[in-house]
């Protein structure tokens, strides 16, 4: 599983704002301490040299000050919403450009910044109506065209994203973030050509920029071209140590290009950087499963759990791994977890109807799972072959055979299903074609009629 792709913010482009200063004769000391040049400096903080709390302190005192009324105060607003922002106090820095608006309701600012901070609180709907009236007032500013894009990339509306970025490389061709944005927003409509010449041209005007590599690189492995994918990772990392989707990024790249050791190593720098990263964890076990590690792959899928009890992948990987130990009661705990924490996973619901076909348990509700797994996922293999022993446990012959047909028809070269045609055949009377797709299926996998022998499944 992989991280999501990065949209990459534009806090750091504000705009200016401009702060007159007009003090009164006679002021007390703590409104001439409120309204120095380095307590303003502190409150603006354009360069971010100091901290929120910093910024949020000395903001509070030029607001407190009484220095500025009216519209000569917005700004002091907005340097405590944009302090509040990086915080993360999201709801309060709103609060703060709520009042920079009432206060001077033509601050295309202090619209542009309340946007962003609607963003991060999953509210793309007010973030767009923000950044159309900062567009509205500011037309000429292509900051504002990106954050609206970005909302609309949060909606999965990516053709309005695309329009936006589109809108902001005319206004400045040299915007790295706009090209690396709308190469995201490429991505997910699967143009990745589009999406690569993108992400090249954002690493064009700003070769340092890691998050364009890593974005590039994740293309790369979309379209299978792992080694490049890698390489990317690699720059990303180079430019930033820290970047911790990259890390977990090129491992599983690395486990993708089947080498699974160094896809294990990838995985173990990931934890480094990130210990409670669970799905780095849950990476991890699936290339020591890949490697049938599978005490490690446990291991590190129970980790992934302890930290983050709702992995749906995780709880799949284990119930999975339970079901190979033949640790059955175990597996159907872990299935039942994942399922309820995602009811779509086809996946997970197939793995429990086939556990539960294993055991010869609960057939009826074995068959509701391969049903919705199927509703969910049609045509998948996997599910019919299961569905096809749910229906020869329960002596629906006819429908065990349906089931095996379709599947040996989607895979021809997979055994399962085809043994167990051969064991529907051989139970309708078809003796000829019963024990030559046995014959088949062992010609494919030596050991599988001894592992339906263990199912107590036998010509």
């Amino acid at each position: 599983m992989r991280s999501a792709p990065m949209i990459d913010r534009i806090w750091t482009r504000s705009f200016a704002v401009a702060v007159c200063v007009g003090l009164a004769i006679g002021a007390q000391t703590t409104m001439v301490e409120a309204t120095t040049p380095r307590n303003i400096e502190r409150c603006v903080n354009a360069k971010n040299t100091y901290s929120p709390d910093v910024a949020i302190k000395a903001c509070t005192a030029a607001i407190k000050s009484g220095a500025w009324r009216g519209k000569k105060l917005a700004w002091a607003y907005i340097g405590r919403g944009n302090a509040q922002y990086r915080n993360k106090s999201f709801e309060q820095s709103i609060l703060d450009y709520s009042e920079a608006i009432r206060l001077d309701p033509s601050l295309a600012s202090a619209f542009y910044a309340r946007g962003n901070a609607h963003r991060e609180l999953k509210d793309p709907h007010r973030a767009i109506a923000d950044f159309d009236q900062a567009i509205r007032l500011d037309p000429r500013n292509a900051a504002a065209f990106i954050g609206r894009g970005n909302a609309y990339h949060d909606k999965k509306d990516f053709d309005r994203a695309i329009a936006d970025y589109d809108r902001a490389i005319r206004i400045d061709p040299n915007d790295a973030l706009a090209f690396n944005n709308r190469g995201n927003s490429h991505r997910s409509k699967k143009y990745l050509d589009r999406a690569i010449a993108d992400f090249d041209q954002a690493i064009r005007i700003n070769p340092n920029y890691a998050l364009a590599f890593r974005n590039r690189a994740d293309a790369h492995h979309d379209k299978k071209d792992f080694d490049r994918a890698i390489a990317d990772f690699d720059k990303a990392l180079q430019i930033d140590p820290n970047l911790e989707a990259a890390a977990n990024n090129r491992a599983i790249a690395y486990r993708d290009r089947k080498l699974l050791d160094d896809a294990i190593a990838a995985f173990d720098s990931a934890i480094r950087l990130d210990p409670s990263n669970a799905l780095a964890f849950t990476n991890r076990g699936i290339a020591y499963a890949d490697k049938k590690d599978v005490d490690r792959a446990v291991a590190d899928f129970e980790k992934a759990i302890r930290l983050n009890p709702a992995d749906s992948q995780a709880l799949l990987a284990l119930g999975s791994l339970k079901v190979r130990k033949k640790e059955y009661d175990a597996a159907l705990a872990h299935l039942d977890a994942a399922i309820n924490h995602d009811p779509t996973n086809s996946t997970a619901l197939n793995n429990r109807c086939w556990t539960r076909a294993l055991l010869n348990r609960d057939l009826e509700k074995a068959r509701a799972d391969c049903d919705e797994s199927l509703r969910l996922k049609p045509f998948n293999m996997h599910t019919h072959d299961s569905r096809g022993l749910v229906h020869l446990r329960l002596g629906n012959v006819d429908q065990a055979l349906a089931d095996y047909d379709l599947a040996v028809q989607l895979v021809p070269t997979e055994a399962h299903p085809r043994f167990g045609r051969g064991i529907a055949r051989l139970r309708k009377g078809d003796r000829t074609g019963g024990e030559a797709d046995i014959a088949a299926a062992i010609a494919m996998q030596p050991g599988i009629a001894a592992e339906y022998a263990d199912f107590g499944i036998v010509p």
